[in-house]
């Protein structure tokens, strides 16, 4: 079935599952075996103005005393301020994933007693996209993390500004 036909128009809908086997944690770290695979739901809709997203995810860690599942949600659009120029955003709220949000360590695992700790990390991203040409462009954008850590030394708060040209 195409997702045009079970999306309407001017909507878009992912749904994805990410190492459905995991019999390792993808990211190196010290879960493994998994149960249940990642899961990510988006939403995409569509404006004349711009567009504006929705995304949900949720995971499994597995220590040999301990299973928890963490979550995540990210809402999102940009705004078309001309022909060639756009302003986005986005923001992401997740709960013990290390590849859902840049700058999270993600989760610990305690190797005594195999509790499992999960960072609480919070993004936001900004940025303003300009089109020179139909192969040529550019962006400048920001974000940051701030997180509640698992993890005595990371990253508690993690600022970053971009500029490309394409």
């Amino acid at each position: 079935m195409r997702d045009d036909q079970i999306v309407p128009r001017g909507h878009s809908c992912q749904l994805r599952r990410r190492d459905a086997e995991d019999p390792a944690d993808a990211s190196g770290g010290p879960s493994a075996n998994e149960r249940v695979p990642e899961f990510v739901a988006r939403l995409d809709k569509t404006f004349d103005w711009g567009v504006v997203n929705l995304r949900v995810m949720t995971h499994e860690k597995r220590s040999p005393t301990e299973t928890k599942r963490g979550y995540g949600v990210a809402v999102g659009g940009s705004y078309k301020l001309g022909a060639k120029d756009s302003f986005m955003g986005q923001y992401t709220r997740v709960d013990g994933d290390v590849d859902a949000l840049y700058g999270s360590n993600g989760y610990a695992i305690d190797p005594g007693t195999g509790v499992i700790t999960f960072d609480h990390n919070q993004g936001l991203v900004l940025g303003y996209a300009h089109v020179f040409s139909d192969k040529l462009r550019s962006n400048v954008s920001t974000g940051f993390n701030r997180g509640q850590t698992a993890q005595s030394a990371d990253n508690r708060t993690l600022k970053e500004v971009f500029l490309d040209l394409i």
